[in-house]
């Protein structure tokens, strides 16, 4: 693992975003970086965007990048990698293991989310002044359930998947044992957050998310409105209904792993549909209740027995795109 180059590392994940979402989100992260160190000039900001699957997205993200190198005095260094496998589990793996730069706190970031400029100063402040956090996450603001979700979070603890940080040493853990997200897994940040409630070793510690990963109120973001009268954002939704099936089964699944067997997070199998038939064949009657109670869910188990071919897996993350060599 690279020693630290920088303090506030951002990584932004995206896939099916489109260009002009994807500049948005950009240009928004350069900014709260920005004022992240302006706060304190001797913390030095690094943005990775990490594209999935999508070679002309990852080249759109490079030209803007270097628009906002030249056009902006203190917009911090922008990497642009692109990802054979279009899956954003992958995606993570590869960030932590290849493309980390060792920083002290590592922000992951939603491809549609556009910070609001003072969540990662606001956010890395509380993950700072608490010794015991292993990490934090910032709250949702837009939303029918964004209020409801804030409320939750700020009681019991809470990850979320828009805007979630980690410091250095959880990161450095998570290496040391070998933890990956299981690969075409869709709640990668609930089972993220379930490592981490029980500290990485579900056998020793008992559940205690509030103190594993800290609320910041303040640290939040905006994100573009859907308008269901265009085709794209009506696909976008059934998409996410059929992914929302899938996930409640993940997560039954990893409770199962981690909280009714209490086996450790690296042992997690390797794909997530290899987890969700474990988890089925193990504990049968519970799947087919689950199997009959809604045809997304049947659909989601169907989607778990086709074979993926998962040997992109194996190809290196490219560097499309780097500010540094543009400067």
């Amino acid at each position: 693992m690279q020693a630290a180059q920088v303090d506030n590392a951002v990584a932004i994940f995206t896939a099916r975003e489109t260009p002009e979402v994807l500049r948005a989100t950009m240009t928004a992260a350069s900014a709260a970086a920005a004022q992240a160190s302006a706060s304190a000039p001797d913390r030095r900001s690094m943005i990775d965007v990490l594209v999935n699957g999508n070679i002309g997205l990852a080249e759109a993200a490079a030209q803007h990048a270097r628009t906002l190198i030249a056009n902006v005095a203190s917009a911090p260094r922008l990497r642009v990698w692109h990802l054979a496998l279009a899956d954003k589990a992958h995606a993570w793996n590869q960030y932590i293991d290849a493309i980390w730069p060792g920083a002290e706190l590592a922000f992951f970031v939603d491809g549609y989310v556009r910070l609001w400029p003072n969540t990662l100063e606001r956010l890395s402040a509380r993950v700072h002044a608490s010794a015991d956090a292993m990490g934090g996450s910032g709250v949702p603001t837009v939303g029918r359930s964004a209020a409801a979700a804030t409320r939750a979070m700020l009681a019991d603890g809470g990850i979320h998947g828009n805007c979630f940080c980690l410091k250095r040493a959880t990161l450095l853990q998570l290496n040391d044992i070998g933890f990956r997200l299981p690969l075409g897994l869709y709640r990668g940040d609930s089972l993220i957050g379930a490592a981490l409630a029980y500290r990485l070793n579900p056998a020793k510690y008992r559940w205690d998310l509030k103190h594993a990963v800290v609320v910041e109120a303040t640290a939040t973001w905006d994100m573009q409105d859907a308008h269901f009268w265009r085709l794209n954002d009506w696909r976008a939704r059934w998409r996410r209904l059929d992914r929302q099936a899938q996930g409640q089964l993940e997560n039954l699944a990893v409770r199962e792993h981690l909280t009714l067997r209490r086996q450790p997070p690296q042992t997690l199998p390797r794909t997530a549909a290899e987890l969700v038939l474990g988890w089925a064949e193990r504990c049968p009657d519970a799947a087919s209740r689950l199997n009959r109670s809604s045809s997304r869910v049947a659909r989601a188990f169907e989607a778990f027995r086709e074979p993926r071919d998962w040997r992109a897996a194996e190809v290196p993350p490219e560097l499309v795109g780097d500010t540094a060599s543009d400067i």
